[in-house]
């Protein structure tokens, strides 16, 4: 989504584009890596339900599938990126109308 969004705030009249980079690295050493790497298995646990009610998957295939995500983090996972980008933009002035301030 964020790689669309610089040509939606230009045809919105947006100036001053700037897009950065925000990853999220995991790496396997760090401190908070444990917490990072689960952010999968708390997707599955959290939206999982709704994917088996509306027929995307088995209930035991996402069982499966979380439990062998949570493996794969305990022992083979080494380093693990969340790529997120930020969007911004500024709004043109707007020229003021008679006896308003500004």
């Amino acid at each position: 989504m964020a790689d669309r969004l610089p040509n939606l705030f230009r045809s919105a009249g947006l100036k001053d584009i700037e897009i950065n980079s925000q990853n999220e690295v995991a790496v396997r050493g760090d401190a908070r890596f444990p917490s990072q790497a689960a952010l999968w298995t708390e997707v599955m646990q959290g939206l999982g339900p709704t994917i088996v009610t509306a027929g995307f998957l088995g209930s035991s295939q996402l069982d499966d599938a979380t439990s062998a995500y949570a493996a794969w983090t305990r022992t083979t996972l080494t380093r693990q990126t969340l790529a997120m980008k930020t969007v911004t933009g500024t709004r043109a002035a707007h020229p003021s109308s008679p006896g308003s301030p500004g």
